[in-house]
C-alpha cells in the first residue's frame, strides 16, 4: 500500500484568499532559552488544503456536525480543463464518477508565484449547471487542485453542493500522482468547535 500526500505546507506568510486573516507561525518558547519549544498558531479556517461544510455560505451544517466517516471514502479522478466546464466535459467520465461518492478534478492548474487571485482565468471554473449535475451523480465530496472552482460574488456552484451537504476540499496538491481511477481518499480536518471549515490532511492509499 502507497500512502499519497495531496496536502500543501502552511507557512508564515503562505498566500491566503484575499482578505482572509494572514498565516503567522510565532516561537513561544525555544529550546535554548525555556527547556522546551512551543509554537503559536495564527490560521485561518481556509488555509492551504482545507475543507468546507454547509455553514460556509448557508445556514447550516458546521464542521463539528459531520462524523469523522463523512471525509474517508473511494474517490474517482478525473482529468478537466482549465477553462469554464461545461457538462459535456464530465459525461465522458459519467460511469467512473457514478461509481464513487467522491470526486476529484484534476486541472494541474499552478499559479504563478503560488499567489491565490480569484480573478485568473487560467483555472478551471464552472457554475450551477455543472454542481447540479455532479449532485445528481450522488457526489458527497468533492475537491480540486485549486484554492476554488467557482464564480463570485454569488458562488452558485458552491451554493448548490452546500444545500445538498457536498464537502467542498479546495487547494489539494499532487494530485497528478494519482491515477486516472479510484482511490481511497482521506481528507482529515482538524476536530474544531463551531467553524465552517478547517484545514486538512489530505492523502490517498493506493496498492
Amino acid at each position: 500500500m502507497r500512502v499519497i500526500d495531496l496536502t500543501q505546507t502552511i507557512y508564515a506568510g503562505m498566500p491566503v484568499y484575499p482578505g482572509d486573516p494572514p498565516i503567522r507561525l510565532t516561537r513561544a518558547a525555544s529550546l535554548e532559552e525555556d527547556g522546551f519549544t512551543v509554537f503559536r498558531l495564527d490560521l485561518n479556517s481556509q488555509v492551504g488544503t482545507h475543507v468546507e461544510t454547509q455553514l460556509h455560505m448557508l445556514p447550516g451544517r458546521r464542521l463539528q456536525d459531520e462524523p469523522l466517516e463523512r471525509f474517508i471514502g473511494e474517490a474517482s479522478v478525473i482529468d478537466v480543463p482549465q477553462r469554464h466546464l461545461q457538462v459535456s466535459d464530465l459525461e465522458p467520465y459519467r460511469s467512473l464518477i457514478e461509481s464513487c461518492p467522491f470526486l476529484l478534478l484534476r486541472s494541474h492548474y499552478q499559479p504563478a508565484g503560488d499567489v491565490v487571485d480569484p480573478s485568473d482565468p487560467n483555472r478551471t471554473r464552472f457554475g450551477a449547471e455543472c454542481a447540479e449535475w455532479i449532485v445528481s451523480r450522488g457526489i458527497r465530496l468533492i475537491g480540486i487542485d485549486a484554492f476554488g472552482f467557482d464564480y463570485g460574488p454569488q458562488f452558485e456552484a458552491h451554493k448548490v453542493f452546500f444545500r445538498h451537504q457536498v464537502l467542498i476540499v479546495e487547494g489539494l496538491r499532487n494530485l497528478e500522482a494519482l491515477p486516472q481511477s479510484r482511490v481511497q481518499l482521506f481528507v482529515i480536518p482538524l476536530k474544531l468547535a463551531e467553524v465552517e471549515a478547517s484545514p486538512c490532511r489530505a492523502f490517498a492509499l493506493l496498492p
